[in-house]
């Protein structure tokens, strides 16, 4: 009995020090630019399939909406770029939003996602310089666990 709850211990311990490290990484500056990141490395595999799918899917713009004011630290130009390039998409949500409300495909054939190939293409790559010149700065790296402070 005494093995089993200590097993239990060792195994919540484990997986709230899992957790810790993951909330700790998405809280860093890192980790907020690679979720803006993965968001554009998805906006771009929705373009692709945009025409050929049959079920369309929503942009997810939830990166930077969540990020942009703590991402200050980013290039004015980027920055800039990253704006306008999430600001078509929420624009785009809102036409597929209406076709799915009015269940009609009149209001996808007025989406042009073909506009967005060279904003994505521009963003993702000034984005993935940014991340190989700054990956090991610790200026933007998580935080190491400490006993005293969060």
């Amino acid at each position: 009995m005494d093995i089993v709850f200590f097993i239990l211990v060792v195994v919540a311990l484990l997986a709230a020090s899992i957790g810790l490290q993951i909330f700790r990484t998405r809280r860093a500056p890192l980790g907020r630019v690679l979720q803006i990141f993965a968001n554009i490395r998805y906006a771009e595999k929705l373009r692709q399939e945009f025409s050929d799918s049959r079920k369309v899917r929503k942009f997810r713009v939830n990166g930077w909406e969540k990020n942009k004011r703590k991402v200050l630290f980013l290039p004015e130009e980027l920055r800039t770029k990253l704006d306008g390039l999430f600001g078509n998409l929420a624009d785009i949500n809102i036409k597929i939003d209406t076709a799915m409300k009015f269940r009609s495909d009149a209001y996808l054939v007025t989406i042009d996602v073909n506009k967005l190939e060279q904003p994505l293409a521009s963003c993702k790559e000034k984005l993935q310089k940014w991340l190989q010149a700054n990956m090991h700065n610790p200026e933007y790296l998580p935080r190491r666990f400490s006993i005293f402070r969060w």
